[in-house]
């Protein structure tokens, strides 16, 4: 059974655009399984282990992008990644002008210039 959490984005893994269509998706994971099919490494045990293996995550990546709910799942989780890192990101800003202001505040108020 697939695994039913795909680790790394799906649309890199198949080299399509996030915004490709249903059509493209499928074009496109065919494609993929004509060259990295295992049967194509005639005899070759090493080699047929690794294109078994890249076209697990292909199918992995199509089964997740075939999906309409299983898509919408990981763009949303894609959308909740980025707001909790833009929130991060946010909050770091924040507490570095809040350390400045500490810093400059005790420069201009305890400055023997000052009084």
């Amino acid at each position: 059974m697939p695994d039913e959490r795909f680790r790394g984005d799906p649309y890199v893994e198949l080299g399509v655009t996030h915004d490709a269509s249903d059509a493209q998706i499928k074009r496109r994971w065919r494609e993929l399984a004509r060259e990295h099919h295992p049967d194509r490494a005639a005899g070759d045990g090493e080699e047929a282990a690794r294109l078994t293996r890249r076209m697990a995550r292909i199918n992995a990546a199509y089964d997740l992008l075939r999906n309409r709910l299983r898509r919408a799942a990981f763009a949303a989780d894609r959308l909740i990644g980025l707001i909790v890192e833009f929130l991060g990101a946010a909050l770091v800003l924040a507490e570095t002008c809040i350390l400045f202001a500490g810093v400059v505040s005790r420069y201009v108020f305890d400055s023997p210039l000052m009084w």
